[in-house]
């Protein structure tokens, strides 16, 4: 019968196609975990440098112990100290090593310490937007996928019953209705924004999302 040879060759091109979207599905989770396991080592590099200033703050008062970046800053002053305040003897360099521990626990505060981890967050941010990629890419591919299938099974049917089943109907349009949703809200200008180095922790959130996308200048500058 007509009507088995079409369900068996529609099951056999369904099973095809359900091998290939589970070789997509397996690229993409592959591209997910290493993106993941880097994205996991850039968030303990964060962390690391928040606890970089407690650390230089405990070791502020502990002179007997003399950090590196306070024998470095001491060097420096300790002789300015001894010019100055010769009175000051051999204290000179115990108090010139107190304040370069100072000086240096000031400069990692207000300047090393936001500057590492502004630039390990934006490390991280990129690694989002890499994903989000892969994600479109996977979608992308899934959906050529289907639409593949859903052209196959309206060939089967106008080779076996003479005519098709639908007629001036795009696979494409039907896939991409029945998928709706499903794409990413990335604002399109993100890529130029991501090279351009435009993407900032405070906007990503607007950026990936593609809410509010109207208050962006950079967005504004690119209709």
């Amino acid at each position: 019968m007509k009507e088995k040879e079409y369900v068996n060759s529609v099951f056999i091109a369904i099973e095809s196609t359900y091998r290939s979207l589970a070789t997509i599905a397996n690229g993409r989770n592959n591209n997910y975990r290493e993106i993941n396991a880097i994205r996991e080592q850039q968030v303990k590099n964060m962390q690391s440098f928040s606890s970089l200033i407690p650390t230089l703050q405990s070791t502020i008062p502990r002179l007997a112990e003399m950090t590196v970046g306070g024998i470095a800053a001491g060097a420096l002053v300790g002789p300015f100290f001894q010019r100055i305040l010769p009175s000051l003897g051999d204290s000179a360099f115990q108090i010139s090593v107190a304040l370069g521990a100072v000086i240096f626990w000031g400069v990692a505060e207000l300047w090393l310490n936001p500057w590492l981890a502004n630039r390990e967050l934006k490390k991280v941010i990129r690694l989002d937007y890499d994903k989000d990629l892969y994600y479109q890419q996977y979608l992308k591919r899934s959906k050529n996928a289907l639409s593949s299938l859903y052209e196959q099974i309206e060939d089967l049917h106008e080779k076996i019953f003479g005519i098709r089943y639908k007629d001036n109907i795009n696979a494409g349009n039907e896939v991409n209705d029945l998928m709706v949703g499903l794409d990413t809200t990335m604002c399109e200008n993100i890529s130029k924004c991501i090279d351009n180095n435009k993407v900032t922790p405070d906007n990503w959130a607007v950026c990936e999302s593609g809410e509010t996308k109207e208050d962006c200048d950079e967005y504004l500058d690119n209709q």
